[in-house]
């Protein structure tokens, strides 16, 4: 069976994008780019809501393009991966070597039946928050940004019982990023 693995930017207080909706990157260095490859390097494919994946489509499709992008070779696996995009609002083919789907929980638990590599989910925090709800979720990766924003879009919304994580790696790197990798307990 595939796994499924989160992987999540939020700051120190637990916020993935600002009051504004804004997306705050972390302070991208060598280490972090090297961690994404390691993360996206045996994916079976990406799975996005519709505004994460337009965000990083708009943003990995040219970076790909350019052999000087300083993400040019994270690029090349983004862009070759097969992306599952869940939305309730697109229609067609989204691009990007993606394609629609409408409900995310029984999607996901179709495709954790299929062979291939871990189903690897960016962002899209409202749609993890669903497939965690559902037990979907084997493991989360949080990228803690080190910035207090004071408010907007918490990660974790709550609304579902506890569910225990055990730790199975702490990492923090020089730009001030803490990497931790979670299982979540069946």
């Amino acid at each position: 069976m595939r796994k499924v693995i989160a992987s999540q930017l939020m700051t120190v207080d637990g916020y993935f994008e600002a009051p504004n909706q804004e997306f705050v990157p972390p302070p991208w260095n060598d280490e972090l780019e090297k961690f994404s490859n390691e993360v996206t390097t045996g994916a079976g494919a990406l799975l996005f809501g519709r505004v994460g994946f337009q965000m990083m489509k708009a943003f990995w499709e040219p970076a790909g393009t350019d052999p000087t992008s300083p993400s040019y070779d994270l690029a090349q696996i983004m862009n070759r991966l097969p992306k599952v995009v869940f939305s309730r609002t697109l229609n067609g083919d989204p691009g990007w070597n993606g394609r629609v789907a409408r409900d995310a929980v029984s999607e996901v638990t179709k495709l954790k039946l299929e062979p291939g590599g871990p189903l690897v989910v960016f962002g899209s925090a409202e749609m993890m928050g669903a497939l965690v709800a559902e037990g979907l979720v084997d493991e989360i990766i949080l990228m803690v940004n080190p910035l207090v924003m004071g408010g907007g879009s918490p990660l974790f919304k709550g609304g579902h019982s506890r569910i225990p994580l055990k730790l199975l790696s702490a990492r923090g790197l020089d730009n001030g990023v803490v990497l931790l990798r979670y299982e979540v307990a069946k």
